[in-house]
Parts: C-alpha cells; sequence; structure tokens
C-alpha cells in the first residue's frame, strides 16, 4: 500500500471515530416499541363470538404502525409483531385504535395511548373487548346438556336431591348423583324467539330442602331470518355449580384440646356426637381432605410455625338447616430451628488483631455453643451464657495466625436445634504479618546477551497488589495470589550496573519488597564450531581442519605433535590448515581469542589408515556333491577401521545366489540347485577410503545313484489287478522301470517318466495266479541307476473256493426222524463261510456256526422242503455257494396205547377212557359198542382222556381213533365187563335155633346157599368174633361173600 492510500485511510478512520464520538455525546435519544400482544375480543350484542372478520389495528406517531388479523371462532384475535419495530423521539406519544375493516360498527371504546420511554424498548400489550352491535343467531334454540354439581357452603357433596330448572316458566327436574352432579337435556322441547327483544332466556336452579346460591345464569339467542319450522336451532350448552346455603356440619370432640406442639407430624382426633357416613377436615372451612374412618383422622404432613384452627365436616343424611353446624379446634406449632441472625465482632472478616469473644444474635431465645469440633449437643458449656436468649455472648479461646473456625449450635425451648451438621460456623481469619517473597539472588553477575529471569515467589494468605520497577521507573502494577511466581526478564544488551524491585502487599495494608542487582559483563568466551575432519572419524592424507568463530576473530592456532601450528584465516570468521599424519590416533587442540582475551577452546580425535584392508577366502571344500554337501565361506580380514565387506557368490551360469556383508555364509544343498563352478567374489573397503577385493571357487557334481524303496505289494496274497509302487530319491530323476518274472523269467515289463528329487512310481497289471517277484530300476539325469536293495514278492489268487454241501437223507418223516446237514470247502486262503436252513415258508431256521449240524423232529416242526445254503468266500474275495434240499414229510399215523379201560370186571358205571400217543395228534376219539364216536381230550402233547359216567351194566366193546395233521388215522381197542350186583346167600341153616343159648363145649353149625351171575362166587367167608366169654352173653357171627370184585358183604 503507498503512503498516500495509508494517509487516505488514516483520514477515514478519524472521520468515522467522530462520527462515533458526536452520536454518544449528542442527546438525540429515540424511543422504541414493539408489541408483545395487543388482544381481544369482538363479540355480538348477544354475547356470540364474531368469527372470520377481519380486524385492523392502527398506531400514529413517529415511526406510524398498521396491522390486520383476523378473529378466530371465538371472536379472539391478537397482534404480535416481535420480528418488526418501530421508533420515535425521545418520551413520544403513541395512540392506537382497533377497527373493523368491512364497516362492523364497534360499540365500547377501541382506542388505548401510550409513552415512549428514552432508548429503552416499550413492550406494548394492550387488551380491547369489542361488542357489534348485530345479532348473530337463530329464532329457535334448545339446550343440549345444562349440567352442573351441588356443594353446601362447608364443601360436602349435597347428593340425593331434586333439583328445578325454571326457564321462561318451561321447567324440567333433575337429581344429584352421589358425587352431587346433575343434568338436563331438553334436546325435543325448543324455545322460540320471536323478536329482538324477546331473545334472553333466564333460568333459574332451586332445590327441595335447600337454597342455592349463585344458580340462575341467561340464555340470548340472535335473530336471523330463518324459522323454526325450517329446523335451524341453535344448541346451547350451559354448566353451573350450585352453592347451597345450608351448613351439613355436625358437632363433636377435639382430641387433644388446644395447645402449642412441635414434632415433624401432627395428629388429631375428631368423635362426631351423632352417626356419620364420612368425615373430612380443613383449614380454611373449605377445600376439605378426607380423614382416615368416620370418627378419627390425621394430619400427615409437618405444619409450619403458625396458629392452625382445623375445621371438620361430617356428612349426614340431609335433615332440617337448624340441625347443621361446624366444629373447629385451634393448635400452635412450633417446628422451626431458631436462625442466627448475626454473628459480630467481625466473624467471617480478616483481621489483623485477636478478638476475645463473639455475640450470637438468634430469631428467637435460644442457647448456643461455640467449639472448635462437633463435640454433640450440650449447649450448657461455658464459654457462652447459659440462658435463654436472643443475644449470647460466647468467649473465644486463643486465636493462631490463619483461619480459626468454629462450629456453632443452639437450640429453641422446643428443642428445635441448629447444629454443626448445617455447616454454620464462626470463622476468624487473623492476619498480622508482613507478605513473603522467594528469590534465588539479589545479587547477579551475568554475561551480555546472556537470557536471564528474576523469579520472585510471593506469599500471603490475603494477597492484594504488587508493583514492579526498573532503575525506579514503575513498570507494571497488578494483583497477585498466594505463592505466585512473578518472573522478569533482565535486559543483557547493555553493559552496566541495574536494580529490579518488586513492591507488594496484602489486604490488610501489610508491605513487603525486594530488590536485585544485575551487573551486567562481557565473558562469553568465543565459541569454536568443528567442521572438518569428523570428531573420532577414520581419514586417510591429506588432513585438511577447518573451523568456524561465533565472533571476529585475528588469530587462532592448532596444537599437535606438541607443536602450535598458526591456521589459515578464510572470509566468514572461518580457519584451515593442511597436513600429513602418520597412521596413529590423533588429537589437535585449537586456541582462539578474542578482544576480552577470552580464549576459546575446542579440539578433535581422529584417526589416519593409509592401508587398504588385507583379504583371504576360505572354502571348506571345493568339490560337493549335488544336493547332498552343504559348503562353509569364511573370510579372513585384516584391517582395524574395517567398514565394509561385500559377498557375492555367482551360479555356474552367472546369476546371483546371495549378496551379504557378512564374514561367514553357508550353503546348504537346497540352494546349490545348478552343476559345475560357483564363483565367490569379495570387495572391501575402510573407514579411510582404503578399498581392496579377491576371489575364490568351487565346484558341484552328481555322482549318487537313486534311492529306490519298494512299498506295495510286500508278501502280500493278491487278486485282479494288481499295482505296483515304489518311491525313488535323488537329486534330478529321470525315470522308472518295473521288473519281475511273471512271463519269460526275470525282465523289465514297464518304463514311466520321473521328476524332481523325490516322486513315486506306481504300475497297474493282470498277472495271473502264482507266487512271484518284482523291483523297480530308477536312473536320474545323469545317468546314475538303481534298484532297490532287496526285491519284495506277492502271490496272486483269481480261483473259487469249491464246496461240497451233503444232506443225510431227502425224505424225513415229520415227528420221527433227525437229518444230518454238512459241508466241506476246498479253498487255499479261506476267509469266511456263511451256513443257513430254511424252513419251506423261506424264514431262517438256524445258523450254524460249525460246518455240520444234526436237526431233530423238536426243530423240524413244519413239513415241507427245507433249503440249506453254503456261501463262502476266500481271502482275494473270490467267491462259491451251494444249496440243497430235503423234504419232511408225516407217513405213518400215531400209534395209540390204551390206559384204560382195561379187558377186566368193573363195578361202577363211571369209567376213564385214556389212551397215550406216540406223535401228535390233531383230534382223538373212542366208540363203545359201535355207537357214534366221542372226542377225547387232551391234557398234554400226548395224552388224550374222557371220563363216562353213564356205562351199562355188561360186555362192552371200545375202539379208540387219532388223526395227525397229515391226515394219518392211528387205531386200537379194548374190552371190558361193568358188573355192580352182589353175590346172593339163601337158605340158611343153623344146628341152633336163633337167639338160642348154647352151653359150654356145644357146637354150632351153620349152611347157606350162595350165588352169583357174573362173574361168579368166588370165595365164601365164614368169620366169627367172640365178644365176650362170659356165661350169659350174646355171640355174633359175620358170614361175607363176595364175588371176584371182592365188593359186597353181608351179615348173616
Amino acid at each position: 500500500m503507498s503512503s498516500k492510500s495509508q494517509a487516505k485511510q488514516v483520514y477515514s478512520l478519524l472521520f468515522l471515530l467522530l462520527i462515533i464520538s458526536i452520536g454518544f455525546s449528542v442527546p438525540f435519544a429515540t424511543g422504541f416499541y414493539r408489541f408483545t400482544n395487543s388482544k381481544g375480543y369482538v363479540n355480538s350484542l348477544g354475547g356470540i363470538g364474531v368469527e372470520a372478520k377481519n380486524i385492523v389495528l392502527t398506531c400514529t406517531g413517529a415511526g406510524g404502525y398498521t396491522a390486520s388479523t383476523q378473529t378466530t371462532s371465538t371472536g379472539y384475535y391478537d397482534f404480535s409483531s416481535y420480528g418488526n419495530q418501530f421508533f420515535c423521539t425521545d418520551n413520544c406519544g403513541v395512540t392506537c385504535r382497533v377497527s373493523a375493516s368491512d364497516s362492523l360498527i364497534i360499540v365500547p371504546s377501541n382506542s388505548f395511548s401510550f409513552t415512549v420511554k428514552n432508548g429503552a424498548y416499550e413492550e406494548v400489550g394492550k387488551t380491547v373487548n369489542m361488542v357489534y352491535n348485530a345479532y348473530i343467531g337463530k329464532e329457535c334454540f334448545n339446550f343440549n346438556q345444562v349440567s352442573g354439581s351441588i356443594k353446601s357452603n362447608d364443601g360436602l357433596i349435597v347428593k340425593n336431591q331434586n333439583v328445578l330448572l325454571s326457564c321462561n316458566n318451561k321447567n324440567y327436574t333433575a337429581t344429584t348423583n352421589n358425587e352431587g352432579i346433575f343434568n338436563f337435556t331438553t334436546t325435543n322441547d325448543l324455545f322460540a324467539c320471536d323478536a329482538e327483544n324477546n331473545c334472553n332466556i333466564n333460568c333459574t336452579l332451586t332445590s327441595e330442602n335447600i337454597t342455592l346460591i349463585n344458580s340462575s345464569f341467561t340464555a340470548r339467542i340472535e335473530e336471523v331470518e330463518t324459522s323454526c319450522n325450517a329446523g335451524n336451532t341453535q344448541i346451547i350448552n350451559y354448566y353451573t355449580s350450585g352453592v347451597s346455603n345450608a351448613n351439613l356440619d355436625v358437632a363433636g370432640l377435639f382430641e387433644p384440646d388446644t395447645a402449642s406442639t412441635y414434632g415433624p407430624v401432627f395428629s388429631f382426633t375428631f368423635t362426631p356426637y351423632v352417626t356419620v357416613n364420612e368425615c373430612r377436615f380443613s383449614e380454611t372451612n373449605n377445600d376439605y381432605s378426607g380423614m382416615t374412618n368416620v370418627v378419627s383422622g390425621y394430619v400427615g404432613f409437618a405444619p409450619s410455625q403458625a396458629s392452625h384452627t382445623f375445621y371438620v365436616a361430617c356428612d349426614t343424611p340431609l335433615t332440617t338447616e337448624d340441625s347443621l353446624h361446624t366444629e373447629s379446634a385451634t393448635y400452635n406449632f412450633d417446628l422451626q430451628k431458631p436462625v442466627i441472625t448475626n454473628l459480630d465482632n467481625s466473624s467471617g472478616s480478616i483481621l489483623d488483631s485477636i478478638p476475645a469473644n463473639v455475640t450470637i444474635t438468634l430469631n428467637e431465645d435460644s442457647k448456643c455453643q461455640v467449639s472448635g469440633a462437633d463435640t454433640g449437643y450440650d449447649y450448657g458449656l461455658t464459654n457462652c451464657s447459659n440462658n435463654y436468649s436472643t443475644n449470647t455472648a460466647c468467649e473465644l479461646p486463643p486465636l493462631f495466625e490463619g483461619i480459626n473456625n468454629f462450629y456453632v449450635n443452639c437450640v429453641d425451648a422446643y428443642g428445635n436445634y441448629y447444629n454443626s451438621t448445617d455447616n454454620v460456623q464462626a470463622s476468624y481469619d487473623i492476619d498480622t504479618a508482613n507478605p513473603e517473597y522467594a528469590v534465588d539472588s539479589e545479587s547477579v553477575m551475568i554475561g551480555q546477551n546472556n537470557p536471564y529471569t528474576i523469579n520472585w515467589i510471593l506469599y500471603d494468605a490475603h494477597p492484594s497488589r504488587y508493583e514492579y520497577y526498573y532503575q525506579q521507573v514503575s513498570m507494571e502494577n497488578s494483583s497477585w495470589i498466594n505463592a505466585q511466581s512473578v518472573p522478569k526478564t533482565v535486559n543483557t544488551l547493555n553493559l552496566g550496573m541495574f536494580n529490579y524491585t518488586l513492591i507488594f502487599n496484602d489486604t490488610l495494608g501489610h508491605k513487603n519488597s525486594s530488590t536485585v542487582i544485575v551487573e551486567v559483563t562481557d565473558l562469553n568466551a568465543p565459541v569454536i564450531t568443528l567442521i572438518l575432519p569428523v570428531n573420532n572419524s577414520v581419514i586417510k592424507n591429506p588432513v585438511i581442519m577447518k573451523i568456524s568463530l561465533s565472533e571476529e576473530i585475528t588469530n587462532c592456532a592448532a596444537e599437535y605433535n606438541n607443536i602450535n601450528h598458526t591456521m589459515n584465516k578464510l572470509p566468514g570468521d572461518v580457519f584451515n590448515l593442511t597436513d600429513n599424519f602418520t597412521d596413529a590416533l590423533h588429537n589437535v587442540k585449537f586456541y582462539c581469542n578474542d578482544t576480552y582475551n577470552n580464549t576459546g577452546f575446542n579440539q578433535i580425535f581422529f584417526t589416519v589408515d593409509n592401508t587398504p584392508p588385507e583379504i583371504s577366502i576360505d572354502i571348506n571344500d571345493s568339490m560337493l556333491e549335488y544336493a547332498v554337501d552343504a559348503v562353509n565361506i569364511t573370510l579372513n580380514i585384516s584391517e582395524l577401521h574395517l567398514e565394509e565387506c561385500l559377498l557375492y557368490a555367482e551360479y555356474p551360469d552367472e546369476s546371483l545366489l546371495a549378496e551379504t556383508n557378512d564374514l561367514s555364509i553357508a550353503f546348504n544343498p537346497d540352494v546349490l540347485t545348478q552343476l559345475g563352478v560357483y564363483t565367490i567374489e569379495v570387495y572391501c573397503t575402510d573407514f579411510a577410503g582404503n578399498y581392496n577385493s579377491t576371489s575364490n571357487y568351487f565346484t558341484v557334481s552328481d555322482t549318487s545313484n537313486p534311492v529306490v524303496t519298494l512299498l506295495s505289494p510286500d508278501n502280500e496274497l493278491l487278486n485282479g489287478t494288481v499295482l505296483f509302487n515304489c518311491l525313488a530319491v535323488n537329486h534330478l530323476l529321470n525315470n522308472a522301470t518295473l521288473y519281475g518274472n511273471w512271463s519269460n523269467g526275470w525282465h523289465a515289463n514297464q518304463t514311466i517318466p520321473l521328476s524332481g528329487m523325490q516322486d513315486y512310481a506306481s504300475f497297474a497289471k493282470n498277472i495271473s495266479t502264482g507266487y512271484y517277484k518284482w523291483n523297480c530300476y530308477v536312473c536320474d539325469t545323469s545317468s546314475n541307476c538303481a534298484f532297490a536293495a532287496e526285491s519284495k514278492t506277492f502271490e496272486t489268487d483269481n480261483t473259487n473256493p469249491v464246496i461240497n454241501l451233503t444232506i443225510s437223507d431227502s425224505m424225513v418223516e415229520y415227528g420221527m426222524d433227525n437229518v444230518n446237514v454238512s459241508y466241506t470247502i476246498t479253498e487255499a486262503n479261506p476267509d469266511y463261510c456263511s451256513f443257513t436252513i430254511y424252513y419251506p415258508n423261506s424264514t431262517l431256521l438256524t445258523s450254524p456256526l460249525s460246518n455240520e449240524i444234526i436237526l431233530t423232529p423238536s426243530e423240524l416242526t413244519a413239513k415241507g422242503d427245507y433249503t440249506a445254503i453254503v456261501y463262502c468266500n476266500d481271502a482275494l474275495n473270490n467267491s462259491a455257494s451251494a444249496i440243497d434240499y430235503f423234504n419232511v414229510n408225516d407217513t405213518l399215523p400215531p400209534a395209540v396205547t390204551i390206559v384204560s379201560p382195561n379187558q377186566a370186571y368193573y363195578t361202577k358205571n363211571n369209567i376213564l377212557f385214556n389212551i397215550t400217543l406216540d406223535s401228535f395228534a390233531e383230534w382223538c376219539g373212542y366208540s363203545l359198542d359201535g355207537f357214534e364216536n366221542i372226542t377225547l381230550t387232551n391234557e398234554s402233547l400226548f395224552s388224550w382222556h374222557y371220563e363216562n359216567n353213564s356205562v351199562p351194566e355188561g360186555f362192552h366193546y371200545a375202539e379208540f381213533y387219532c388223526n395227525d395233521s397229515s391226515n394219518n388215522m392211528g387205531m386200537n381197542s379194548t374190552n371190558f365187563i361193568v358188573e355192580t350186583t352182589p353175590p346172593s346167600i339163601n337158605n340158611n341153616a343153623y344146628s341152633h335155633a336163633y337167639n338160642s343159648v348154647l352151653g359150654l363145649n356145644n357146637n354150632l353149625t351153620i349152611s347157606a346157599d350162595v350165588l352169583d351171575a357174573l362173574p361168579g362166587v368166588s370165595e365164601v367167608l365164614f368169620d366169627s368174633q367172640k365178644a365176650q366169654y362170659n356165661i350169659g352173653s350174646i355171640y355174633y357171627y359175620n358170614h361175607t361173600c363176595s364175588d371176584t370184585n371182592q365188593y359186597w358183604n353181608n351179615e348173616i
């Protein structure tokens, strides 16, 4: 920017500042106003809101303002213009008018005025309610709903009361419910409005037993052109709350009586003298709250400290007004803790003297304690007066420098206490000492242009301000805080003596100061910077030494080999010197003096080396076997200051094998992948820049035969196609050939290619049954070939087993014969055989584990053809099977053995017919004397019977028959005689008469005829028993005649 433009900009800035200065100094004041909400209502004469009418707000005065809006459905309008502002001169007057834009006539005054004050916004919110002089309504109307509630003047619900609504001689009745609510609906009873003056409908609510207060209202109907017959009605809803002047309270007893009390909760009991439905209480004779039951209640809160009057109202069945009144009781409550209004003697102030006591001022009579710690609430300690008072004096213990805090605890006569848990303290901050400071030194000598900072640290509990002086000139005046650091930088540009002073004070006027004397002089020696050579470096001749200085210097010298050498001055305060040194470590010292005789010093160490490195390469083996041998290469270096050696190893094709700066390296066979001569080259340098190189060689060749491993078959038994597998390992495999002796003697059978260092050779051959040997012959790319160390053998078997199945009898008698089934197998390499025999219905009979089984009749339970099957396979899965059959048939009838009856005489009519069989039978029966067969019952598998209880007497012939399942009939017969009549005894004769008396030694002769038809008389027995041998006794003789069965007995 040019100086001319700068000057123009300065003049413009001055002009702007002049304008701003004039604007703030001349009393050209303006006032601003804006409307928060100028609002109101527009109603018709009938009290109905005028809807959707355009309303205009016009304000005259400086700035002027016009706004418009529309009324809502209720006739409500609102102007709001926070986004705009209007101004006028100071204390200007503004007049506003609200009007209708569509010529509505507004009846009341609709203007308002205000004055705008100096420079302040006047927030204008004016309400104008307007009445439109037209009627807007209908000729007919009805009440959709007139509802409300009735309470007594003490707040109790008046329920079950009849309420009468009278409107222009039309009467309606309703009854309050349990909540005291009534409701009228007159939808079907229309009121007519014939003219404009007859459109006020006056309604009044009354009740039967009580007088209702504020129970009248007026409904106004607006004029329209339609008639009631057109069905146009105005629906008007009213809600009114009727308040009865009746008092529904009842008398009763308050407990406890009026008293002063304190505590978090106060409760009282009210017992009514009459039966009530419920009771409630209140403090204001309205807004009653429920009590716990019909006879008692409580105040469930902590009242404030005041006198409280409680009113109790009880709900009773509504009677006459004379029996109702209100009961109340008054209680005084003090629940407030004492309030400390003042602690004098400068409690809470910073003091430079120590007070002896403190006076505590409270809002009520109390006892107090002042203590250094919260020691409980024993308020009668001796350091304070022991009486209840609003002013209590307390002695203070000896105070110390600093803050002294004391707990203040007070309790009033009601036990409300103010204690240390409220963190109320009497606090005294005692400060009688001057502020303190710390600084490193108040006498300093420093070199010119050397940076230095004086750092004061100020200490005081009540810091105020400090003032900083340089050479007795005030430089700064600032406030400070405790332990604040005040650092000030020393000007060391000029030489000389300088003073720096800090004066500081606390809020109580205590002061302190500190002055630091600084002497600035030239104490700096010239600084020598080394350029060449690098310190501790290794270099070779010639050696160039170069330094630079921090200031103008006339001469410098370099000292080495105990001799000072003058250096050459170059432009820019630079000196140099060139010389040759022997191979060794050298130390050169540099000295330079300035005009103040300050000597600069520096030195350097370096090593001179003019000899190149000596190198040799050691290789552990110069002839290596390919893929077998590794090679180790070691470098032998003779050099004290070796910097780096690089080793390069090259393949025979001169491609890079490896590059390293290590002094030894090894190559394993897996990286020596080429045959031929490998080259090793080494290049070395030292830190002085001397250089040398050398090389060496080794050769890699392949002379190893492949290693062959025969995998399979390995002395195995095989059939079908034989798979030969062998593994070849060598460096570079070429091919493998299968050798064997299964045709035309030992011969090469097949050759396949191989690759890599390890490969598998596989051959598949179909070979006839026999015992053979085999091998693999493997060659690598260097024509090194080898067999496996030993050939392996195998055997082939392609022949199926031969089975001979034998059955002892192809025709077996059912239930009689055994059958023997067996097999033999001819097989060189047997493995597994299964042997199964099946029933004629193909279900399994048995699977014998041996190659022979004997089947008995108990197992051959089915008739028909049985099947025997043998299946065998050998170890090579060659298989064969054999099948044969035998037939089980029933051709013999059951053999019948008669157990009873036998060929004998039977003396009873019940005869047991019983037989046994030698085999199974389906049915058995018998025929007696040629009559029809009678079926026998089988009591076991081979025993059958039947008991006949009515066999007649005489000779009988019985035939038995049994059929088996094959309809073979077995038969047997027998005969027997049934005789049940005893023998007859006739013509009895006695030598003495019956019942005669015999003398001693007299003989008695008895005779009789004994007869029997069948089977005849077999025995006549005369049996006499002598009962007593006394004279005069009677003797009896028994004679028994029996048939052959000896069943009968007769007394004679």
